[in-house]
């Protein structure tokens, strides 16, 4: 017998048999076919035989004729069993996990074994591979599966080159009309890229019922779609209007800034509302700027790119640091603003200084006690004062001055000898301080301590003659007298 098939095929065991003329011979041949593979074809079979003729001649010769031999039919897959998804799950997350029940049903005569189910999910993948350089696909290798795959009681293995595939052993019967629920666990990575995937589920079994026409295996697949995300994401960017998580920290950031300004920490006090009106051009310029620097500066401090996955972590990481960041800087540049603005103006002396404010910022001023005295218009009438600023002895045009009353600290009468001796103390620093190497700062401490000890009273004066309250008045109506006075009198 010559072939090539992948089946096995014994001759008889005694081929020598005597045919009688006009009659036939029959032999049987023992075909086993291999279980492995099922195939189809014609073996050729020889026969050597010998004759005598009329004149006792002998012969010998050989003939060979097609033994054709067809593969028993199987029954298709779907004859044998089906295998689908029941659930209504549409979307998981780290926190929200969710259940997939897989059927799978034997509606043929014979009992069915499931070996073992496989699960393929989406993985986040790394392009570049192990060299670094770009796309080439040999080297895309699979990085970290987004969902995670269970299912009670059997012991699952990943395989991170079969694209994150998730396989079960199983090792279960299930006999004719009977079905198998299987319930999968789902659960969203840690980390993911959000979106929508679809899943892939395989069944793969096996029957062996003695009967080489009936044995072998096959796999069922099952799909289902699933959408994987980060929890309260889409919530948060409906609530304040984001279109993805590559512009939220700009948006937080400038939205801290216009509340700061909005309640009451204004960098321009002319300007009651915020510069950049919400969501004008000028907002989503700078907006999207700040949101490529948060993209390049959060690798840098978290060893991680939210651009390719994230989770509720890296969210809530960005969510506070963006407006812990906005308020910090927002907060430096404008003390620092208001520092530059306080340092420029200085303790300015004003019109509604009292006589205790306008002594305790003579020393800051670099002004002392002794004082230019002068002569003033004011109403028709002519008063006496004293000039608040250093003016070298001579007035500008066109300018207007500062010119402030006499300064009188009353001392209280009393008959207490602790009490007396500090009021002849705090007068006799008043009074030696009063000359042009005189403390402008002791003196204002000493009346400083005698008001708050209730023990004198400070106040303009009241005199007739004299300004009773500080006056800007331009330099037309102010006369310099020439020489120094004192501009605090103390009385007893």
């Amino acid at each position: 017998v010559l072939h090539n098939l992948p089946i096995d095929i014994q001759p008889p065991a005694n081929p020598d048999t005597e045919v009688a003329p006009h009659s036939a011979g029959m032999w049987t041949f023992e075909i086993s076919p291999n279980k492995a593979t099922r195939a189809a074809g014609a073996a050729q079979v020889g026969i050597s035989y010998e004759w005598t003729d009329d004149k006792q001649v002998a012969h010998r010769d050989v003939k060979f004729g097609p033994l054709t031999l067809t593969a028993a039919a199987r029954p298709a897959v779907t004859e044998l069993a089906t295998f689908a998804v029941n659930s209504t799950l549409q979307s998981v997350s780290e926190q929200r996990p969710g259940v997939i029940h897989l059927v799978l049903s034997n509606i043929s005569k014979h009992p069915l074994t499931l070996d073992e189910v496989s699960t393929y999910g989406p993985v986040s993948v790394d392009p570049t591979g192990s060299t670094g350089s770009a796309p080439n696909p040999a080297s895309v290798q699979p990085d970290t599966p987004f969902l995670t795959f269970s299912i009670p009681g059997r012991q699952g293995t990943i395989d991170l080159t079969a694209m994150g595939t998730t396989t079960f052993a199983f090792g279960d019967s299930i006999d004719p009309g009977e079905t198998l629920v299987i319930p999968v666990y789902v659960t969203a990575a840690s980390r993911i890229a959000p979106g929508s995937f679809q899943l892939v589920f395989r069944a793969y079994m096996s029957w062996d019922t003695g009967d080489p026409a009936f044995e072998g295996s096959a796999t069922l697949l099952a799909t289902h779609d699933l959408s994987a995300g980060v929890l309260g994401e889409s919530e948060l960017y409906k609530l304040i209007g984001v279109p993805s998580l590559l512009f939220l920290p700009g948006f937080l950031i400038v939205l801290t800034w216009r509340f700061l300004w909005n309640v009451g920490l204004r960098l321009d006090k002319s300007q009651a509302e915020f510069v950049l009106q919400l969501k004008d051009a000028s907002f989503y310029l700078l907006a999207v700027t700040l949101s490529g620097l948060a993209a390049l500066v959060y690798p840098l401090i978290t060893k991680h790119d939210y651009l390719t996955t994230y989770g509720y972590a890296d969210l809530s990481l960005l969510w506070i640091g963006s407006i812990g960041v906005a308020a910090v800087l927002y907060l430096i540049v404008y003390f620092i603003k208001r520092a530059y603005e306080r340092a420029k103006l200085g303790p300015k002396i004003t019109i509604k200084d009292t006589p205790m404010q306008v002594l305790d910022k003579l020393d800051p001023l670099q002004l002392g006690v002794l004082r230019d005295p002068v002569k003033v218009t004011l109403h028709g009438k002519e008063y006496t004062g004293f000039l608040m600023e250093e003016t070298g002895g001579q007035l500008a045009q066109n300018t207007n001055y500062l010119v402030a009353p006499r300064v009188v600290v009353k001392m209280k009468t009393t008959t207490d000898a602790a009490e007396v001796q500090k009021i002849t103390d705090w007068k006799a620093c008043i009074d030696s301080q009063q000359n042009l190497d005189g403390d402008a700062k002791e003196v204002a401490e000493a009346v400083k301590e005698a008001s708050d000890a209730n023990l004198a009273e400070v106040k303009w004066i009241t005199e007739a003659g004299w300004l009773n309250k500080p006056f800007y008045l331009g330099s037309d109506k102010i006369r310099m007298e020439g020489g120094d006075s004192q501009l605090v009198e103390v009385k007893l």
